[in-house]
């Protein structure tokens, strides 16, 4: 959450919600991206130290991640052509490095009918 403060009214009709929000920050010259996300729910509130405040609430892009569901289903395959091929097919837009992803010698079995990407995720690293 951050929270803005709006006494001349600058940041009233800024937000509606799904604006992207990009975060810099570093100790020398503030060029670092820190944080990369959207607004989910911009909100006007009164706050007795500021006055009147914007308070946006949102995701980090990775959420996102939650409203991808996943429908897909593989039989005796290595675990990692499964995890490039929901990436390639569910995740596009989305980076990683492939090198990171490393082959193994055990072969899984594992169905997903419309599982959110990020769960299918957690339930396919158990």
């Amino acid at each position: 959450m951050i929270e803005l403060e709006n006494n001349n009214g600058a940041y009233t009709d800024l937000y509606s919600g799904g604006e992207a929000i990009l975060i810099y920050f570093d100790n020398s010259d503030g060029t670092t991206l820190e944080f990369s996300g959207f607004v989910e729910m911009p909100k006007r509130v009164y706050d007795d130290k500021y006055g009147s405040v914007m308070r946006l609430e949102g995701l980090h892009d990775s959420g996102k991640l939650l409203e991808i569901g996943v429908a897909a289903s593989f039989t005796d395959t290595e675990p990692s052509a499964i995890l490039k091929s929901i990436i390639a097919s569910h995740a596009t837009g989305f980076s990683y490095v492939e090198a990171d992803i490393v082959a193994s010698s055990i072969t899984i079995s594992i169905v997903w009918n419309d599982k959110p990407f990020w769960n299918a995720l957690e339930t396919f690293a158990r």
